[in-house]
């Protein structure tokens, strides 16, 4: 398939966005940061997503209790939550809901 150069360039704009607002994993990193609402660097997450579904592992690691939302690509997004100190969040769903990014409410 062949695109135009109308075309190809705004899906290839789109495409740099979307990378920004696409976490990489781990640490909590700087392009998710940017995303909406600065993400402290002290929470840690964990995607698995092989299978049908996809686990995620939210920890704060911070000295400080945050609100934080979990967003997905295909399915509702998840309520904001308090995450408390030193504690860590489970969550799951089922295909076509995909991570999308974890950000500060």
């Amino acid at each position: 398939m062949r695109l135009s150069k109308k075309i190809a360039l705004p899906i290839a704009a789109s495409a740099g966005v979307a990378a920004l607002l696409l976490p990489t994993g781990g640490v909590a990193s700087a392009a998710t940061a940017q995303a909406r609402s600065p993400l402290p660097g002290c929470v840690y997450w964990h995607l698995s997503s092989s299978g049908v579904t996809d686990h995620l592992s939210v920890t704060n690691g911070c000295g400080a209790g945050h609100w934080f939302k979990v967003i997905l690509a295909h399915r509702r997004d998840f309520k904001c939550t308090y995450y408390a100190p030193g504690h860590t969040w489970n969550w799951s769903w089922k295909w076509p809901g995909k991570f999308s990014a974890l950000h500060n409410c």
